[in-house]
């Protein structure tokens, strides 16, 4: 059966550190723009971020002891005082580029930075995004040389935070990197479901590469996630840039199963490499695993093959998935992919526990509100429902809506907790969260609405957002799926859309079956190694402080993040932005993976991006995003 679902990006839990941003599920100035929850998608509001006020690393929380093996700092240059206003980095031609990030807005854009004196790094420009979009993940150069332009080009991705956004990918000309010239700005697909906008769909990463003397762009469309978002363009006129493909999951019969826990699937990133004479995308496809294409022909891309998660992590679970981002070793023999999960604990297992519809169903817990496993003695909640409508406040933007009852409206016995059960839509999760806990609920039950179960297709995939608003949580959340958010009320689920009204439930206030959902710790992201020849499992690996639970909160978020493999002929070595557990040097090999090297500064260190500075058969240079601080430049010293 396929799997549909709507996106649910990258950081849709950077909720677990201290520099989150969301969106809500309202309207947009135009009607396609109804927005997913994600951290990553088009956002119109941000988090109040705190100035760092010169500190090293930013934050609410704590951070590891620093640490240092193997791996020595060559240099830094603060980018930002703004806590987490740094994304990506990309190294091209003795320069980086740098992501200025949402909590940046409105003055997203991308840093310049001159590295050909790497222990003196020297900022000489800045690329702005436009009035309401910032950059993430979508900052790559390549060079393209045809009868219509000859030199280095940028390909920066946009994603809205402001009514004036304009979004999708911009090119610039970076022959001479401290004065850019724009050659197209938010360009891309136009059209969602068929129906056309005046302004491109929001993406989140972007690639370029070139074959002969044409170029192309492959890129995630946020809009149509899970459906037709691996969109390539032709750029080989880079002020022309044309919409040459569309393609996703829909398309990959193989890839649909089996999908790892959660079952979500949608494009978050990718790579090009020109394998055997064939040139190969790897698409990241979060719980699809790694799909690869056939890309020789970009106006028709032709599905290879796609990866799957063993049955049991590191940890004996089965794999969150998270396929966030990845790269061929030198000659393509391996593929490393990394898994973005930003909540340690997973609810394993939610049960209604009483009426006809009692069993399992899939869950997840919110990583920005109050941890079951910190505020229960018992590490799971257990009690009756009331189910709470949308659960959203009624103010100017979303007008009159009903409350949600009163806690005292439901009666417990000793030991329970009080539960109200909202649906997903209109409003911020958080929103919904910090109204359940006014209302004096201990826990608050968010249920996947029709369009995140796309139909019926994914009827019990849960989906926890990012917050979208300040406010200090008291009560515990998980989410469900739509079933069985129908199910806890013996309610016949129903999957039609219904644009713009609350899903069909019973009254707000109907009480429902007892529920119970224990919090269990399942850690943080891997990395995971294939073989590519094969698409055999060979090996996870993960720094063994993000296994230990004591390290689970107040320590900043320890999921990995980016890899770069090192190209040179004979060296299997992986360099990994690992968030707050730091820089982590790794080898591989057909036994698996070891780590060779670590870097953690004594006041903490969020990396964002890896990218690497060649330097003939020498070793490169490794040049990192600090998302609290900038640019940080680093050498591996140890065994290659």
């Amino acid at each position: 059966m396929r799997k549909r679902l709507l996106a649910y990006l990258a950081v849709v839990a950077l909720i677990a550190s201290s520099a989150g941003t969301a969106t809500a599920d309202i309207p947009r100035r135009n009607s396609r723009r109804t927005q997913s929850d994600s951290a990553l998608q088009t956002t119109r509001r941000l988090l109040g971020l705190d100035a760092l006020k010169g500190r090293q690393h930013g934050g609410r929380e704590g951070h590891l002891p620093g640490a240092r093996e193997n791996i020595r700092l060559i240099s830094k240059l603060r980018l930002t005082k703004v806590e987490g206003g740094i994304a990506d980095v990309h190294y091209y031609k003795g320069f980086a580029y740098l992501s200025a990030w949402a909590p940046e807005c409105p003055k997203g854009g991308v840093h310049v930075v001159d590295v050909r004196r790497p222990n003196k790094p020297k900022r000489v420009g800045f690329i702005p995004a436009g009035p309401d979009d910032y950059v993430g993940e979508g900052v790559h150069a390549i060079h393209i040389d045809n009868r219509w332009f000859e030199g280095d080009v940028l390909l920066v991705n946009h994603e809205g935070c402001g009514p004036e956004f304009k979004e999708g990918i911009s090119l610039w000309d970076i022959t001479k990197p401290g004065a850019p010239k724009p050659l197209a700005l938010h360009t891309g697909d136009f059209e969602t479901d068929g129906q056309s906008f005046p302004t491109a769909n929001s993406v989140h990463s972007v690639l370029g590469w070139t074959a002969g003397h044409k170029a192309y762009a492959v890129y995630s469309d946020n809009y149509e996630a899970g459906v037709t978002d691996v969109d390539i363009m032709d750029i080989s006129n880079p002020r022309k840039p044309e919409l040459v493909s569309e393609t996703g999951l829909p398309d990959w019969p193989e890839a649909q199963e089996p999908l790892a826990h959660g079952e979500q699937a949608f494009h978050h990133d990718v790579w090009a490499k020109k394998i055997g004479g064939n040139w190969v995308l790897g698409v990241s496809y979060w719980d699809a695993g790694w799909v690869f294409l056939n890309v020789d022909d970009p106006t028709n891309p032709r599905f290879i093959y796609d990866t799957d998660y063993p049955a049991e992590d590191l940890l004996g679970f089965s794999p969150e998935g998270n396929a966030h981002q990845g790269e061929w070793n030198y000659n393509a023999r391996y593929w490393l992919g990394t898994d973005e999960d930003f909540s340690p604990y997973r609810i394993e297992p939610f049960e209604i526990t009483t009426g006809p519809n009692a069993g399992e169903y899939e869950a997840g817990e919110f990583g920005f509100s109050v941890p079951i496993a910190q505020k229960f003695s018992d590490q799971q909640i257990n009690g009756p429902t009331i189910l709470g409508g949308l659960g959203c406040p009624s103010n100017d933007e979303y007008g009159d809506q009903p409350p949600i009852p009163d806690a005292s409206e439901l009666e417990t016995e000793p030991g329970e907790e009080k539960i109200v059960v909202l649906s997903r839509g209109l409003c911020f999760f958080s929103e919904k969260i910090e109204q359940g806990q006014l209302a004096g609920y201990d826990v608050v039950v968010i249920g996947n609405n029709h369009e995140g179960a796309a139909g019926g297709e994914a009827p019990d995939a849960p989906l926890c957002g990012s917050p979208g608003h300040e406010f200090e949580p008291t009560a515990s959340a998980i989410c469900i799926g739509h079933r069985a958010m129908h199910l806890i009320f013996n309610d016949e689920p129903e999957y039609e859309p219904v644009v713009g009204e609350s899903p069909d439930l019973p009254p707000i206030g109907t009480i429902g079956e007892k529920i119970r959902g224990a919090s269990v710790f399942d850690a943080w992201g891997y990395l995971n190694q294939y073989d590519y020849r094969t698409g055999e499992f060979i090996d996870f690996y993960a720094p063994r402080e993000t296994l230990n639970s004591k390290n689970a909160f107040g320590k900043g978020a320890l999921s990995v993040h980016e890899i770069e493999t090192d190209q040179r002929r004979g060296v299997n070595l992986g360099y990994l932005a690992w968030y707050a557990a730091g820089l982590k040097v790794v080898k591989f090999g057909p036994n698996g993976i070891k780590e060779l090297g670590t870097y953690r500064h004594r006041r903490g260190n969020d990396f964002w991006g890896v990218s690497l500075i060649p330097r003939a058969q020498r070793r490169p240079l490794i040049v990192m995003s600090d998302r609290d601080y900038g640019l940080w430049i680093f050498k591996y010293t140890g065994r290659q």
